[in-house]
């Protein structure tokens, strides 16, 4: 044993016992961060065997594990705000989450002598900053040879990319007009969305390995050289149709998994997406990790462990083989309360270490040990598949064009594997149309002809696209089977939001004739093809639709495409007031009476049945302050929590009391202005939570945050953005909810962060000692 690891093993620990873990772990508390070592998001171990954390504000940190305890030294470096962090040989790359400004962008620190301090710094790319969307993890390649790093969907990709870019031809191919999210998010954010880029180690240019993701803020390669990462969809969306649960993705070259803006997500069965590995239940994804490496027992070694901040939990995913693809079975690792993880990964001695923190939470180190049989000398191997080298040779043509490769490629097409098919039709899409077979649109087996039908909607022109539309119209009127039904319908969809000037008059006849079919992928499909092609038969039968599902967001999904229909009778339009009153208790996420108005006032107007009303007293007035709280009063009473005269009960009608529900869900119940306080517990200590409510100004969350808008006349104007277009601002100016304002842009002279939050502070100063402890009881306990 090297002293290193010697180090690691004797550091002094004391039992974690507020997590969870399987039997025969044991989890142990390393550190705490002080107040100056700020909220933790990421780290790396560097080959001496220390950590280097990255606070999200503030200098890097080195921590070096001794018998002793735990030495932090801040790095004096330029370097602030990474999300991600790599050490390869003597460089520590860093991706920072900045403002062009403030050094967002791809940095380099080397050491060059192995003294411990970083002589030189370089930033070697630069990119403007995402917010919590912004630039994330590195990763090295599994040959040693790349660099690999993971965007969320507010960075645009770095430039210059490479002509070898695996992902090329992405578009929206979204064939009617979106609703975007009715409360702001990620408004205008188009694809790719969320990437990964593959660079060298000077960063000097970069190849788009994949998109479609939305904010997936870890990536980790598996003894196969796999690349997977974690992402999530809004959880504002959950009720709608077009909500996606957490999933783990498998990230493969030229890859697409179809996020996309609002209400324009793409379905998993189109044949042009990636499907999830597997789907976890709601959270907030942070660190990834395979444990290959670590002394852990299987199956928990060659499982993926992924981070959950927002519950305070890490899932194993048991991976397993399917074809040329993935599938996976979850099982929980790790849960805590609170347990806010940011990143993890595997120390020298072979044992799992874990940070917390984000948001500006308290930060601590965790060591997660297997006390159980030594299962050290065991080796996780990588088992290659035929299936999987089919699709690894197809993988190496996506760099550029194969013409030599083009009967093979054609053939793979074919497969009964749905990651082969995507991997020969990248392919294919490299090379000119003007190679391929004169005859491939009358390709006699229906899968390859699908893919090769799908490939000319992306890259031919408006002449190919109504070559495409045309033996759709031909092929659908045939009765096809589900699966080239949705494939065909797809082609035409990515063929008509590609162009404006195709001819599908015969198209709607045919499909209206088997519209509806009961199939909600291929109902879905139809109707906005039916819609765009402004068939007068598609709003009562969509109608038909709507009234024969209980399922909520089957019914929103097909009242989408129907509000831009132009055909309604006055029954018609009377079916769709009486849905959209019943859709006015559809409950959810925040957004999804947002997204019901929506869908609703294009046909409706003013004519769009209100909201029932509120559940919450808004005529509620503030209690009159008694004491001006303050943090130094109130953390040495937390203790008393946990005493036995603390009230759930008190602490509910304090949380009506202090307005919280005005704005605040708890377990179902409350406002939708600020976020959801459920499992609030999870991910903040009671510090952090007791922080929060008395100095709400002191973390933001983006999604929250509020706007100083500068007025050509001089004036000023603060409040939460709720929409933006082209011609105004909309903005909530009262944090309550009840005041809004629409701003025409061209008064407009700038819009900055406001520093303040829209929480007003002192909401508390009117509860007593014991109510206040009774609220933090209440949110605490109620799960």
């Amino acid at each position: 044993m090297n002293i290193t690891v010697a180090a690691l093993v004797a550091c002094t620990a004391q039992p974690a016992e507020h997590i969870q873990a399987p039997d025969g772990f044991i989890v142990e508390r390393i550190h705490d961060a002080t107040p100056d070592e700020g909220s933790w998001v990421c780290m790396d171990f560097d080959e001496q065997g220390r950590l280097v954390i990255a606070p999200e504000r503030g200098p890097l940190l080195r921590l070096t594990m001794t018998e002793s305890g735990v030495d932090v030294v801040p790095l004096d470096t330029p370097v602030q705000r990474a999300q991600g962090l790599l050490h390869h040989g003597d460089s520590l790359y860093c991706n920072v989450n900045a403002p062009l400004a403030e050094g967002g962008g791809l940095h380099r620190l080397r050491d060059q002598d192995g003294d411990g301090v970083y002589e030189l710094h370089e930033l070697l790319a630069a990119w403007d900053w995402g917010g919590e969307h912004g630039a994330h993890a590195i990763a090295l390649a599994p040959d040693g040879q790349s660099l690999y790093l993971i965007h969320g969907n507010h960075v645009r990709p770095p430039q210059p990319l490479l002509e070898q870019s695996p992902l090329q031809h992405y578009e929206e191919d979204v064939l009617l007009e979106r609703v975007w999210d009715p409360r702001g998010h990620a408004v205008g954010r188009m694809a790719p969305a969320g990437y990964v880029v593959r660079t060298d180690f000077d960063g000097s240019a970069f190849e788009l390995i994949a998109g479609g993701l939305r904010n997936a803020y870890d990536i980790a390669f598996d003894a196969n050289g796999e690349l997977f990462t974690y992402d999530a969809d809004m959880e504002w969306d959950i009720g709608t149709g077009w909500y996606r649960y957490p999933r783990v993705v498998h990230v493969v070259s030229g890859g697409e998994t179809g996020w996309r803006g609002g209400s324009a997500k793409w379905s998993d069965a189109w044949p042009d997406a990636n499907p999830p590995v597997v789907e976890t239940n709601v959270g907030s994804p942070t660190g990834i990790r395979f444990p290959y490496d670590s002394s852990f027992p299987e199956p928990w070694r060659s499982s993926l462990l992924i981070g959950d901040w927002s519950w305070g939990r890490v899932y194993a995913v048991q991976l397993q083989p399917d074809g040329a693809g993935w599938t996976g079975n979850i099982k929980p690792f790790l849960k805590g309360k609170p347990f806010n993880i940011t990143d993890l990964d595997v120390g020298a001695d072979g044992h799992l270490y874990c940070i917390t923190g984000g948001r500006g939470t308290t930060s601590s180190l965790y060591r997660v040990r297997w006390t159980g049989e030594d299962t050290s000398t065991e080796q996780v191997r990588g088992s290659e598949s035929d299936m999987r080298t089919i699709r690894r040779t197809l993988e190496q043509m996506h760099d550029r064009a194969h013409p030599e490769q083009l009967d093979q490629i054609i053939d793979h097409l074919g497969s009964d594997d749905r990651a082969i098919r995507f991997a020969a039709r990248v392919a294919l899409e490299r090379i000119p149309m003007e190679m391929w077979p004169s005859e491939y649109l009358q390709e006699e087996n229906t899968v390859r002809r699908t893919e090769l039908m799908i490939a000319s909607a992306r890259i031919g022109d408006d002449a190919a696209r109504q070559r495409v539309l045309d033996r759709v119209s031909e092929l659908i009127a045939y009765g096809p089977s589900r699966t080239e039904r949705i494939g065909l319908l797809r082609a035409a969809m990515i063929a008509m939001s590609r162009s404006t000037s195709l001819q599908a008059d015969t198209l709607g006849d045919v499909l209206i004739k088997s519209y509806p079919s009961g199939d909600l992928e291929i109902d879905r499909l139809q109707s906005t093809l039916l819609v765009a092609l402004d068939h007068p038969e598609v709003v009562p039968a969509t109608l038909d639709l709507i009234e024969d599902t209980s399922s909520h967001a089957e019914q929103l999904h097909y009242a989408l495409p129907i509000r831009l229909a132009t055909h309604w009778s006055d029954l018609d339009r009377s079916r769709f007031q009486e849905w959209t009153a019943g859709a006015r208790r559809f409950e959810g996420g925040l957004s999804v009476q947002g997204f019901v108005e929506a869908i609703a006032k294009p046909v409706l107007g003013d004519d769009t049945p209100p909201l029932p009303e509120s559940t919450v007293d808004l005529d509620t007035d503030a209690l009159p302050s008694l004491h001006s709280w303050s943090m130094t009063e109130v953390l040495p009473h937390l203790p008393r929590m946990d005493e036995p005269a603390r009230s759930v009960e008190r602490g509910q009608k304090a949380f009506t009391d202090a307005l919280c529900i005005r704005c605040h869900r708890f377990d179902g119940t409350g406002g939708d202005l600020a976020p959801d306080l459920t499992a609030i517990a999870s991910r903040f200590s009671r510090r952090d939570l007791l922080h929060a409510i008395l100095e709400p100004s002191a973390v933001i969350t983006d999604q929250y945050a509020a706007s100083r808008i500068q007025l050509r006349d001089g004036s000023v104007l603060s409040g939460r953005i709720t929409d933006r277009n082209d011609e105004h601002v909309t903005v909530m100016i009262d944090p309550y909810g009840t005041e809004y304002k629409q701003i025409p842009l061209h008064d407009v002279e700038s819009i900055e962060a406001d520093a303040a939050s829209t929480m007003p502070a002192g909401l508390v100063n009117g509860l007593t000692i014991e109510q206040l402890l009774d609220l933090l009881a209440y949110l605490e306990r109620t799960q």
